[in-house]
This record gives structure tokens, C-alpha cells and sequence, in this order.
């Protein structure tokens, strides 16, 4: 499966600041592999391989600026209990030495390493979901380790509903609590929402037609 996509990003409606602005922020492409599974441990596993790149001058929460390569190894298991999920994938972010943009003063060159453990339960159009990620960061002259932990709810926005509304393709929106804490950086909270779309170049045309 080859995978594409851009990551937008707009401001904050209740806080302002230096990046309280509009922009493309970064390119996505990858593969991804279906392995297969491993009996009794995990009913599916996926391969991937995915590079991203800054576009423009995206904030540094976004993209730091530089180009990164990141293989990752992900697997599920559906639990005794209905509708539940195990979730699991380890990945490694290998920030490369060319960079696409100008990257803001205090940007260290850093590579991560991530197993991130998590919980899916959705019984239907809508779930939620909790997931903790456990990270081993290098710098040049150092490393540290780095905790997050966010839950939240999702919705997969039925067909009918999202083709009633003339939006092509699939549609799923999430809503969640993050909580992140970095040795020698400190910790930070907040509410994080994402919409993930996928259509086919049919969908987009046969919408345009109409």
C-alpha cells in the first residue's frame, strides 16, 4: 500500500502568537506491508516505511525543519472483550542531515525511538481510545527519555452521511487529552483533534461531476 498525504496546520482560535498563521507544514510519503500475524501473540502485522518533509515554515510542534525517515513495525489483537483492540507498534525517527527550510535558533538534531502501547474500543461508528508511548531520544552530545499519554473518543463519520454532505470518501474525526513529559525539556497538556481523510482519484471525480 503506498501512502501520500499533507499535513496542514491553522491557528489557534483562543491564543495568538508568532505562529498564529495558516500553512501547508509537511509531505508525507509511505509504504506499508501486510506481514502477515503471529500466532497466539498478534492476528496482524504491518511493515512501514514512511518520509516526511517540512513545507514552507511550519511550526517546530509540527516539523523541526528537517527531513525525517521513519521505519516502524505495527500489530494488533483483538481482546476476549467485545470490540476491544491491542495496539502496538515500535518505530524509529531518523532525522536526516539535509533540510528542506531554515530551521529556527535552539532546533536540535535528534533521532527517536518509540513503542507505543494502546487500546481501541468502538463498537460501532463511534469508539475511544487510550494510548501511551514510551520514547528514547539521542541528540549529539546527549539522550533522555520522554512519556505521553492521551485518551479520547473517535468517529467514523458514516458514507451516507459524509456523501449527504458532498465530501468524498472516508471520514474520521478524533478528539482527545494528550499529557507529555520530556527529561531535561519539562512536560506539557492539552486538548489535540485530528481529521483523517482518504478518498480515490474515482471518488474525486465522479464528486466533480456532479
Amino acid at each position: 500500500e503506498l501512502l501520500g498525504g499533507v499535513t496542514p496546520f491553522s491557528p489557534n482560535p483562543i491564543n495568538d502568537g508568532r505562529d498564529f498563521r495558516w500553512g501547508l507544514g509537511e509531505v508525507r510519503l509511505g509504504v506499508r506491508h501486510d506481514a502477515g500475524r503471529l500466532p497466539w501473540i498478534y492476528d496482524a502485522i504491518t511493515l512501514g516505511f514512511q518520509i516526511r518533509a517540512p513545507l514552507g515554515q511550519p511550526p517546530i510542534e509540527l516539523n523541526d525543519h528537517y527531513v525525517h525517515a521513519r521505519p516502524s513495525i505495527s500489530a494488533s489483537r483483538q481482546l476476549p472483550w467485545p470490540h476491544t483492540t491491542l495496539l502496538t507498534e515500535l518505530s524509529y525517527d531518523r532525522q536526516l542531515g539535509g533540510r528542506l527550510s531554515h530551521p529556527p535558533p535552539g532546533v536540535a538534531h535528534r533521532n527517536v525511538i518509540e513503542v507505543a502501547p494502546g487500546l481501541l474500543y468502538k463498537p460501532g461508528e463511534f469508539g475511544w481510545f487510550a494510548n501511551y508511548a514510551f520514547r528514547h531520544i539521542s541528540e549529539d552530545m546527549s539522550s533522555h527519555l520522554g512519556h505521553e499519554c492521551k485518551v479520547g473518543g473517535i468517529w467514523d463519520v458514516p458514507l451516507a452521511r459524509s456523501a449527504k454532505w458532498g465530501l468524498p470518501g472516508k471520514w474520521q474525526l478524533e478528539l482527545g487529552y494528550r499529557y507529555t513529559t520530556e527529561e531535561s525539556v519539562g512536560r506539557s497538556q492539552g486538548l489535540t483533534a485530528r481529521v483523517h481523510w482518504s478518498t480515490t482519484l474515482r471518488e474525486m471525480l465522479s464528486q466533480s461531476a456532479k
